[in-house]
């Protein structure tokens, strides 16, 4: 009696090839759900609304030394939080604080966007975008953010640009593009308020990154990325060996044909850092290896669903999630899960839905939280894995749970084959269909609720004549749900 068992999911989605073409360790689609280390594919965690209305003039949501804060051009005070993650269910602070960070030419111009939210030194490095296109750097200590006192880098030298890192005891930045910016600025060690001191900081000019492109290039974004500086142009990446003297910085390599799109998805995982750009989710470690955009990278399995999820009207944001290994980007009401294990070999990328738009997120150990936009109004949300349905602002909604594959010839391509049974290997209860003919990829049998694990029960008919197969596995249960496996039954009958 032939058999093939599906067990081991590692690759995740792969829409590289059409779904007629065979991955036996992926997954055509797999939609609310990611893959844990043993392959198997594991519902996600539901959302719990732990605050009240947010300050709506406030912006962002970012943690530092176990709180939640989020900021404005005005002192509003605090919450207090409730849920998942917070007080007693976790180790953040029940209060969500507001940092006060005013613009200084003009106290009234509301804040815009937050692009960095950096820790220097114990000390809070924020770079405030206003709502007249201001960019302001601030520094200082978070009781005087809260308050409103005045903390910003007042240095004329500061490049008061988006994109910052910490590096090398140092703060290294970007000026705003419209500046054309061809330097990376850097302050005085271990000072992040001084960036003219002589022989110690940049001064006016700084890297010469522009000098070193290969073309006529500008600065985009700079990050840390294994002891180097990485530097973002127009279409190239550097990587700079950095040195707290500067006469002893040196470039080490540059990068062809690389660039970045959407700075705020630049984050770590593992050793690597992930990026986005128009073209989809890419690696500095990749491009590093290969030194082309034509080669195949992390991101090329999603690539498609990722172009098609980008619009002018939102911008993205990625964090690092270390509770699952995962780096996660959020685009709207999409978020894209790369989950890895490099001692499994688990290099799996999934994707998530939510009712509404995510403004900002932020990670923290096991925990991540996210902003949410709710008509006028915006919320904090904590993934709670004990939670299998998504709150919202009045009620609740399913986790709509879609596992498909692609189709499966059973290792006999071209082969008449009659199926006449099924097992499933079930965390919980789910409805299962099958799919037949791969020039129809949307004709499926009648959904069938199955749980746990039925091998040892009575056979599950399927009673198909095909030469392939593919299975479809959904779940709105209010209940948990792992995808362990799927078994075919079926005999051969020849060439078709």
């Amino acid at each position: 009696m032939p058999a093939k068992t599906l067990q081991d999911f590692r690759n995740g989605i792969d829409q590289r090839k059409a779904e007629q073409v065979v991955d036996q360790l992926g997954l055509y689609d797999c939609k609310n759900a990611f893959i844990n280390p043993g392959f198997a594919v594991k519902k996600r965690a539901g959302m719990d609304k732990i605050s009240s209305a947010l300050t709506a003039d406030s912006v962002g949501l970012f943690e530092y030394n176990e709180s939640l804060y989020t900021v404005r051009h005005a002192t509003a005070g605090s919450q207090t939080l409730s849920g998942y993650g917070v007080g007693a269910d976790g180790p953040m602070s029940t209060s969500l604080y507001t940092l006060a960070l005013p613009d200084p030419g003009d106290a009234g111009n509301e804040v815009l966007q937050v692009w960095q939210f950096l820790v220097f030194n114990n000390t809070l490095y924020v770079v405030v975008e206003y709502d007249d296109g201001t960019i302001v750097h601030h520094y200082g200590d978070v009781s005087d953010m809260i308050a409103g006192t005045n903390v910003v880098v007042t240095d004329a030298n500061c490049p008061n640009g988006k994109s910052v890192c910490v590096h090398d005891s140092k703060i290294f930045g970007v000026e705003p593009e419209d500046s054309n910016p061809a330097y990376v600025k850097y302050s005085a060690t271990e000072d992040p308020t001084n960036w003219s001191k002589v022989k110690d900081s940049s001064g006016t000019l700084g890297l010469p990154a522009g000098l070193e492109a290969s073309g006529n290039e500008f600065l985009k974004a700079v990050t840390s990325y294994r002891g180097y500086l990485c530097a973002f142009m127009q279409n190239s990446i550097q990587l700079w060996k950095t040195n707290p003297n500067p006469a002893l910085t040196v470039l080490d390599t540059t990068v062809d044909n690389a660039f970045v799109s959407y700075f705020r998805t630049i984050a770590p995982i593992n050793e690597d850092v992930f990026y986005l750009n128009t073209t989809g989710i890419h690696s500095v470690g990749q491009k590093t290896y290969t030194d082309t955009m034509s080669t195949v990278d992390v991101g090329s399995p999603i690539a498609e669903l990722v172009k098609a999820s980008l619009s002018s009207s939102y911008e993205p944001k990625a964090v690092y999630f270390p509770g699952n290994n995962q780096y996660i980007l959020a685009n709207n009401t999409d978020m894209f899960v790369f989950t890895l294990s490099s001692k499994a070999g688990l290099m799996a990328w999934t994707r998530w839905t939510v009712s509404n738009e995510i403004l900002d997120m932020v990670a923290y150990r096991n925990y991540l939280f996210v902003r949410v936009k709710e008509g006028s109004d915006e919320h904090v949300y904590s993934f709670d894995p004990d939670s299998f349905q998504d709150e919202t602002a009045s009620s609740t909604a399913d986790i709509d749970v879609e596992v498909s594959s692609s189709f499966n010839s059973l290792d006999q391509p071209g082969v008449w084959k009659q199926i006449y049974g099924s097992d499933v290997m079930f965390t919980g209860t789910a409805d299962l269909q099958h799919k037949w003919d791969s020039r129809s990829p949307s004709s499926l049998t009648t959904a069938f609720s199955l749980s746990g694990d039925t091998r040892p029960g009575v056979l599950i008919p399927v009673e198909l004549m095909t030469t392939e197969i593919g299975f479809k596995v959904t779940q709105t249960d209010n209940s948990d749900f792992q995808l362990n496996g799927i078994t075919y039954y079926y005999n051969n009958l020849g060439l078709f």
